[in-house]
């Protein structure tokens, strides 16, 4: 059979997964005659089909597929490894992950891309924002919450305090966003920076991303780590009570006040924003809860004070003793 001036005119990239889904021997088979043929033109030609044989963790063709010279890099927001990473688990996954990663010489650089689009509202009109979202091979592996690939990967060296231009979390940040305890332990043993900045529109502290998950372990750890539970925020200025009285974690919001760092300013301020909040949201347990906090503050000698649940806001009347 003539292929053709490209490999396209025997069968496109996609149709070759299809093919390969259905039998195995006949995509082999289509793989080398274009091989032979094309040897120019594998490379991206080739990347659909070695995305599907690290889905089916199918390591032979993994290997030959990288022999043949497929392109491991980004195909449909996902470089090669990340997919392995994704997928793997055990037996020839691993043994997939550990090939690729042999193929990786920079282990901070971005392996994931992501368009996610979310609604805002500005003067009464929503907005809808499209935010591309990148991440490294540490940050894909701590997004599957599995302790083994993560470690694989920062044995492989990748910096536990990594944020390549682009990417808006560290990997504490994400620990502590998806929830893992045992992630967030690690990281922090190892150095990973508790007090890391908010970065980008979506971004957020790791004591931030946990509260709003309402990972209290997390928050309390990180509290005992000296993570700083009363910082700002990033674009919307949601601080860690905020976030969690916005979204109803009556424990965590309990655990952040019992750190004793809501007793002063500026806590007392993000005590009494969470407080409107969480009152316009109908949490009405964790309103009761911070209004009780607030209550019980003693003022300082010399003052007076008063606290107005309306927009949040303080109000301080200084009285002479006379």
């Amino acid at each position: 059979m003539d292929l053709g001036a490209s490999p396209r005119s025997l069968v496109s990239g996609s149709e070759l997964v299809h093919i390969y889904r259905i039998n195995r021997d006949r995509a082999l088979d289509l793989v080398g005659r274009i091989k032979d043929k094309f040897p120019r033109m594998v490379g991206q030609y080739f990347t659909p089909l070695l995305h599907a044989a690290i889905a089916s963790k199918d390591s032979r063709l993994v290997k030959y597929m990288i022999e043949c010279g497929a392109s491991t890099g980004i195909y449909c927001g996902r470089a090669a490894l990340a997919e392995a990473i994704i997928h793997a688990d055990q037996g020839e996954a691993s043994e997939i992950l550990s090939l690729l990663l042999g193929q990786t010489s920079h282990l901070d650089s971005v392996v994931l891309r992501d368009t996610r689009s979310s609604t805002s509202k500005v003067a009464n009109i929503r907005i809808l924002d499209a935010v591309e979202y990148m991440e490294t091979p540490l940050l894909v592996a701590i997004g599957t919450k599995r302790e083994s690939v993560v470690r694989l990967i920062l044995e492989r060296g990748a910096d536990v305090n990594e944020r390549p231009i682009g990417v808006t979390r560290t990997p504490l940040q994400k620990a502590a966003e998806v929830g893992s305890f045992t992630l967030t332990k690690l990281l922090i043993s190892l150095g990973a920076n508790v007090n890391a900045s908010a970065l980008g529109r979506w971004g957020a502290t790791a004591v931030q991303f946990a509260a709003r998950g309402g990972y209290a372990g997390i928050v309390a750890l990180l509290s005992e780590e000296h993570a700083n539970v009363t910082a700002p925020s990033g674009y919307f200025r949601r601080t860690a009570i905020k976030t969690a009285a916005v979204n109803g974690r009556i424990d965590t919001v309990r655990l952040l006040l019992n750190t004793g760092k809501f007793d002063d300013q500026p806590g007392v301020g993000q005590v009494q924003d969470a407080l409107s909040r969480a009152k316009k949201n109908g949490h009405q347990e964790v309103v009761d809860q911070l209004r009780r906090h607030l209550e019980n503050l003693q003022p300082p000698e010399g003052h007076t004070e008063t606290f107005s649940e309306e927009a949040g806001s303080r109000r301080i009347m200084t009285e002479l003793e006379l």
